[in-house]
């Protein structure tokens, strides 16, 4: 949920521990900008293995504060 500043978050990762790499999983416009809250759901699709840590970027250039109050992670269960 961006609390503040909705409609900063530029690209979203997924870091594959296999390879030691960060794996773009979203890249783009955030959808979610105009209101001063709003919940951003990017389109991601399979990302392959289950990944334990994820990376938010957000563009900190806009003329608004961005601020990301909370992430929920949701998907299915491998299998």
């Amino acid at each position: 949920m961006e609390n503040l500043g909705a409609g900063g978050v530029v690209a979203l990762e997924g870091w594959d521990e296999a390879c030691s790499v960060w794996v773009p999983l979203w890249e783009g416009t955030d959808p979610s900008s105009g209101p001063p809250v709003a919940i951003f759901r990017p389109p991601i699709g399979p990302a392959g293995p289950a990944m334990g840590r994820y990376r938010i970027t957000i563009d900190t250039a806009l003329p608004d504060w961005q601020e990301i109050d909370a992430v929920e992670l949701v998907g299915m269960p491998p299998g």
